[in-house]
C-alpha cells in the first residue's frame, strides 16, 4: 500500500492527531457490545482512539495502521492507561 505520507507528517506533529474522543457512530453502536460481540476490527485505526473507548468497554480490539507514527502515538497512550490487555496492532509490513 502506498502512501503520500500526509498522515505520517500530521502524526508525528501531535500525540493526538483525531483528539481522544470516540466518534459518534462508535458510541452508539457501543451499546451493541453487551449482547453477544465480544470482538471488534478497527481497520485504520489512527491513534485509537475508538479502539481504547472500546476497550475500555470490555471489547477484545484488534487495531490495524499502516502510519508507525500512529502507532507510536498509540503506544505511548496504551502505556498510559495500562490498558495494553485489550488492544493489539498490526501494522502494514508490504508498505515501502
Amino acid at each position: 500500500m502506498k502512501s503520500d505520507g500526509q498522515y505520517d507528517l500530521e502524526y508525528k506533529k501531535t500525540r493526538s492527531f483525531w483528539g481522544w474522543e470516540p466518534s459518534k457512530f462508535v458510541k452508539r453502536i457501543e451499546k451493541y457490545s453487551k449482547q453477544n460481540y465480544k470482538t471488534v476490527l478497527d481497520i485504520g485505526a489512527g491513534e485509537g482512539k475508538n479502539s481504547f473507548f472500546l476497550a475500555e468497554k470490555g471489547l477484545r480490539v484488534t487495531a490495524v495502521e499502516v502510519s508507525i507514527y500512529a502507532i507510536k502515538n498509540f503506544v505511548n497512550r496504551m502505556i498510559e492507561l495500562k490498558n495494553s490487555n485489550y488492544l493489539i496492532w498490526i501494522r502494514n509490513m508490504s508498505r515501502n
